[in-house]
C-alpha cells in the first residue's frame, strides 16, 4: 500500500486518490461547488500542499502551504468546515 492510499483510508471517504497534472494528489469534491487537492506528500513527517478550487468557474480560491501531513485529518476538517459553510447551520449558545 502507497503513502497516499494509507492516508488516504485514513481519512475516509469522500477523500480519493486522484492523477492531475501527471501527480497522484488527495482530492475531495464538496457539495457547495468546491474541491480540495493536497499536492506534494513525501512522508508522514513532512508538509504538504491544500489548494481549493471553485468548480464552475474553475478558480484557484485558496492555497495553503507548509501543511502538516501528520495533522493533515484535523486540516482538512477545519476547511471543509468553513468551504461547506456549517457554521452558517449551528447555532452558538456560548463559546469562550
Amino acid at each position: 500500500m502507497s503513502l497516499l492510499q494509507k492516508i488516504v483510508a485514513e481519512l475516509g471517504k469522500p477523500y480519493i486518490i486522484r492523477n492531475i497534472d501527471q501527480e497522484s494528489l488527495i482530492y475531495r469534491e464538496l457539495d457547495t461547488g468546491y474541491e480540495f487537492e493536497v499536492s506534494g506528500i513525501k512522508s508522514i513527517s513532512g508538509k504538504c500542499i491544500l489548494y481549493v478550487w471553485s468548480v464552475n468557474p474553475r478558480v484557484l480560491i485558496g492555497e495553503y502551504n507548509n501543511v502538516p501531513v501528520a495533522e493533515l485529518k484535523d486540516i482538512l476538517g477545519h476547511y471543509a468546515f468553513k468551504y461547506r459553510n456549517l457554521h452558517e447551520k449551528i447555532l452558538v449558545e456560548r463559546e469562550d
